[in-house]
């Protein structure tokens, strides 16, 4: 993919999650300076988020590498609710085409939560207070 073309992948479904419309790339230390790679209005490393979607242009004079891995990292607010994980999905358009495709999620527990790995899975702690009591009858 090449900026050329107007290249952008999309990862959508990140269901109820809030944040400024122009998001910041972060770099990933195993990322191979993936989040270098974007940007918008000529701002490097940053991103659009609208309507539960992250939009990532490719960079003038920018290529993404045919069997390369990318990772980068950026920043949403959870909702502060609970909620299942949504189905997340990746697209692709521009120089190469790729539809819609579900993102694999590995689904590992994280600090006693079940699935706790799944991103955008929300659960809200609570604690049950209950009495118990006993009587003696005086005899």
């Amino acid at each position: 993919m090449a900026a050329s073309e107007n290249s952008i992948i999309e990862i959508s479904g990140l269901l109820n999650a809030t944040s400024n419309r122009n998001v910041t790339l972060l770099e990933n230390p195993s990322g191979n300076d993936g989040f270098l790679l974007f940007g918008t209005a000529g701002v490097a490393s940053t991103a659009i988020f609208e309507h539960d979607a992250l939009t990532l242009t490719i960079m003038p004079g920018q290529t993404l590498i045919a069997q390369k891995v990318y990772a980068l990292d950026f920043e949403v607010t959870n909702p502060g609710a609970k909620q299942p994980a949504p189905e997340l999905h990746i697209k692709a358009s521009g120089t190469a085409v790729f539809e819609s495709e579900r993102l694999a999620v590995p689904h590992l527990p994280v600090t006693g939560v079940i699935h706790g790995s799944d991103v955008m899975l929300i659960e809200m702690p609570s604690f049950e207070i209950k009495a118990i009591a006993q009587s003696i009858p005086l005899a």
